[in-house]
């Protein structure tokens, strides 16, 4: 530390050059992650395959969007005319506004039908743009000169204008949160430290760390492809500020508290970061492993948190060569103009509730487990990829949206597609017979309302395409037939009477039997009216019209096809994924065993990524969480060499973080009537209460460990009085760093920040200075009250007293 104090100018430069020159060629990371996008999905999900095969019949690039007309009190003759004069307009200039496909009421007038909505209030079009190099804000504002004479209000939506709406919100949402973190963080520290120094010299601080560690990371999303989602900046600054404002609180009331004790500078300096110092550096390391395991996630989302990794490296770096530098050039001037240079006072609320809890420690652990315990147990998770209701009636996509599905229903705004590729054609009966079953059990599932195929292309079947009709007009022309064959016999045995001809009489029998045989054939026919079975006959598969048919449900060798479904419920629901799913199994089994069985397939769409995603997400929340928590736990076994207070520690964490969760289904879920906790929500509010909880928990124990001569029970007390201040001070700051959310207009981030503050309040107030307290006084309790507690087992436990 001498050192670093000696070369402090040549450090304070580096960290200069290295912020101003990362910043300087920051690659944009908002513009990356536009262009990638962001999925939970990677290309061997059945979802994404599907969805690949289905680009093969393309035979136009592009994202699927809508453009939506609306009027409350139904869309006039001449807001009508303006549409069409818009839509003409749009369609001269579509090479222009990158639009490859487009289906409107002008030039397919026999589309109008489907393309306005039952009460005339809404019509859509629907058009396939190919953005090309320009972005999503540069289509908007050339759609919306186009629509500028359209008096009837009017959205653009869609894959392409939903996600932009998104991400321009939460980009939004993180510049306001950043605002308001560094209002916050400097008001907060002014009154704890009554300095105005103090608070703009620990910004600066955590600023470097930032900038450089930004930096960095932009260009590894860059260069090295590093996942990156929405949350990426926003867990960088939230993270960064909260935890090093917190580590700096430690650092600057440890070095008053050295400056009041008469030490020089330099010598504060030492000893500041002997004691807190080697606590922030293991507080660091633990959240740094936390992160890092993220990487083990097989999600791109999850595995984008790794990103706070560099972070805690930078912010380590930071606290350890350029904080030094700021206290030996500042001294005591770093807490002007207070000239009260003694540390934190006594925290008397923490002091008393470890005294209670250690003193009657049975009692405390065990009404903390009764508090905590039925919130583990009877927590249900609930996920929601809702983007939609995310943005409520805010963007105009999202407006434009739920109007489609309010007017039209909700399965039409986004429909699931069900594809089959196989090695051989699929324009004869053998395959098309598949298909049509296919279609008929698709339509038997509850949650579907409509299905459309190459065999029933409104969503009906087409009877002449069955035997049974087939048989059944060959029965009615064997019918008109008898009835000649009679009327010419009638006339024969009329000419055989009255002529005495026999010849004519054995004519007029013959006639009779053939008679009699075609009455029988088609009465037999005629019984098998009701038959099924699909049969196209080779006039009907070259008409010019079912050509169309086969040209928009068969890809162009006619190897692939594509069933079009519409879901009865919202895409982005439960019981849409529900739906879906099932129209995985009834795929499976209806392929099996027919000329299909080898056959790829898969159901693509909204609704069968968001079930996919959500299985994805919850199976890797439970996988790295246990990866986690395990890692935590052997870094507080290193740290603390305690196997019991590690593992006190670990499930007072755990803990916390069911009580964020059930808070969180309190609010969202049953007062506010959301369906589900946004997707990330869960996972990385269990991150941020580990990772960071834990560093307030080894703040705690590391005290308590200057203390190895005093009994536990008095030592942990000790221990609480004299960091319960810092720590209630840190958690104001962290807490009220995620509290900048809530103004940002997201529900996911109101969630997350909601979750974050729960749990640390849990920790401030109930698990750190109760439960931790009685769990570790608890051994030595037990060993007075049983002989099977006994020295041995406290020297284990990591308990020996002086």
């Amino acid at each position: 530390m001498r050192t670093i104090i000696k070369y402090r100018y040549i450090i304070c430069m580096i960290w200069v050059l290295g912020a101003i020159l990362l910043t300087a060629f920051q690659p944009d990371v908002n513009a990356i992650l536009r262009e990638r996008g962001q999925s939970a999905l990677d290309d061997k999900s059945p979802s994404v395959v599907a969805s690949n095969i289905l680009k093969k019949m393309e035979t136009t690039e592009g994202a699927s969007d809508l453009i939506v007309f609306y009027e409350k009190d139904k869309i006039s003759e001449k807001q009508k005319n303006e549409i069409a004069d818009a839509i003409k307009s749009i369609k001269e200039n579509s090479k222009e506004l990158g639009i490859t496909e487009m289906i409107d009421p002008v030039s397919m007038p026999q589309a109008a039908a489907s393309l306005y909505s039952e009460d005339g209030t809404t019509l859509m079009v629907s058009v396939k743009v190919d953005k090309g190099e320009k972005s999503v804000d540069d289509l908007t504002d050339l759609f919306n000169k186009e629509l500028n004479n359209v008096s009837a209000e009017h959205y653009l939506s869609g894959e392409d204008f939903i996600t932009n709406d998104y991400q321009t919100k939460s980009e939004a949402g993180v510049e306001k949160s950043a605002a308001l973190t560094v209002l916050f963080i400097l008001v907060v520290l002014i009154i704890i430290f009554r300095s105005i120094i103090t608070p703009v010299v620990s910004l600066i601080s955590v600023v470097f760390a930032y900038l450089t560690a930004n930096g960095i990371a932009a260009q590894l999303i860059d260069k090295a492809n590093f996942p990156v989602t929405s949350l990426t900046t926003m867990l960088l600054i939230l993270i960064l500020f909260g935890i090093g404002t917190d580590y700096n609180i430690l650092l600057f009331s440890r070095f008053r508290e050295e400056l009041a004790k008469g030490f020089s500078i330099d010598d504060a300096i030492v000893k500041t970061y002997r004691t807190a110092g080697k606590t922030i550096a293991y507080s660091i390391v633990t959240v740094l492993i936390a992160f890092a395991t993220l990487v083990l996630a097989k999600c791109p989302i999850y595995q984008s948190g790794a990103v706070v990794v560099i972070g805690a490296v930078m912010l380590l770096l930071e606290i350890l060569t350029l904080t030094p530098f700021v206290m030996k050039v500042l001294g005591k001037k770093l807490f002007w103009p207070s000239k009260n240079v003694a540390g934190h006072k006594e925290s008397k609320v923490w002091g008393k509730m470890a005294s209670i809890s250690s003193k009657h420690s049975i009692l405390s652990f065990l009404a903390v487990l009764l508090i905590i315990l039925p919130m583990v147990f009877f927590y249900q998770e609930k996920l929601s990829f809702n983007l939609v209701g995310e943005l409520g009636d805010s963007s105009p996509s999202s407006k434009g949206f739920n109007l489609v599905a309010e007017h039209f229903g909700a399965g039409q705004t986004m429909t699931t597609s069900v594809v089959i590729e196989d090695k051989s054609a699929m324009d004869n009966n053998e395959a098309l017979a598949v298909i049509d079953q296919l279609t008929d059990n698709l339509k038997n599932i509850k949650g579907v309302k409509k299905v459309s195929s190459v065999t029933q292309p409104e969503g009906k079947p087409i009877e002449n395409f069955y035997l049974g009709s087939q048989l059944f007009m060959i029965a009615a022309g064997l019918g008109k037939s008898q009835a000649g064959l009679e009327q010419i016999n009638q006339g024969l045995t009329a000419a055989s009477k009255s002529t005495g001809n026999n010849q004519l009489g054995s004519v007029t029998a013959g006639l009779g039997q053939i008679s009699d045989g075609l009455g029988q054939t088609g009465s037999y026919l005629d019984s098998l009216k009701d038959n099924k079975t699909f049969f196209m006959p080779e006039q009907a598969m070259a008409d010019k019209n079912y050509q169309q048919v086969i040209n928009t449900f068969l890809s162009q060798d006619k190897k692939i096809t594509k069933l079009t479904v519409v879901l009865k419920d919202d895409p982005y629901s439960e019981a849409a994924q529900k739906t879906v799913k099932e129209i995985s199994k009834v795929l499976t089994y209806t392929l099996k065993g027919t000329k299909f069985t080898d056959a790829k397939y898969g159901v693509s769409g909204t609704s069968a990524t968001t079930a996919e995603t959500n299985d994805v997400l919850s199976s890797d929340l439970q996988r790295t969480a246990v990866i986690v928590v395990i890692g935590v736990f052997l870094v507080l076994l290193i740290v603390v060499r305690s196997v019991w207070s590690s593992l006190a520690i670990v499930a007072s964490l755990v803990g916390a973080y069911f009580a964020a969760a059930t808070a969180m289904n309190a609010i969202f879920i049953n007062m506010r009537g959301l369906e589900g906790i946004s997707s990330f929500v869960p996972f990385f509010a269990f991150i941020i209460i580990i990772a960071l909880g834990v560093d307030y928990s080894i703040f705690l124990i590391m005290r308590f460990k200057e203390y190895p001569k005093m009994p536990v029970n008095e030592a942990i007390v000790l221990a609480c009085k004299h960091i319960g201040g810092v720590v209630m001070s840190a958690i104001i700051i962290l807490g009220g760093t995620f509290a900048t959310l809530m103004p940002s207009g997201m529900v996911l981030l109101e969630e997350l920040a909601t979750a974050v503050i729960v749990g640390l309040v849990m920790l401030c107030f109930i698990l750190l200075p109760i439960f931790l307290p009685a769990a570790m006084s608890l051994p030595k309790t037990l060993s007075n009250m049983s002989p099977f507690f006994n020295k041995k087992m406290d020297v284990e436990l990591g308990y020996e007293e002086a």
